[in-house]
């Protein structure tokens, strides 16, 4: 049987089983894991859980990187934030690149 959650626990335990079923799963926070219950992935898997605080642009930029690295990044802030302070990092670092983030 199927169990409907609200839709932001259900994404942390979600991360939470696709950190368990793909090790090369990571995830990131703009300090907002307990908003969006990425949480439940750092209390899993801490070693692949980093918070870059509030830092947007730095967010995306660190996302890149471990994607190139072979890494698969799940990268958490708010929507807004996203388009307004990372925009241009997003762009220019995930899409023109084509980041696996």
């Amino acid at each position: 049987m199927t169990q409907n959650l609200p839709m932001r626990p259900a994404y942390g335990k979600a991360l939470v089983a696709l950190g368990a079923a793909v090790p090369e799963v990571v995830v990131l926070s703009a300090d907002v894991s307990n908003s969006d219950y990425s949480y439940l992935f750092q209390e899993a898997y801490p070693e692949r859980f980093f918070n870059v605080g509030i830092a947007e642009q730095s967010l995306v930029d660190v996302a890149a990187g471990l994607a190139y690295a072979g890494k698969i990044p799940f990268a958490n802030t708010f929507a807004f934030l996203f388009a307004t302070r990372a925009l241009e990092m997003v762009r220019t670092h995930l899409c023109y690149g084509g980041a696996n983030v």
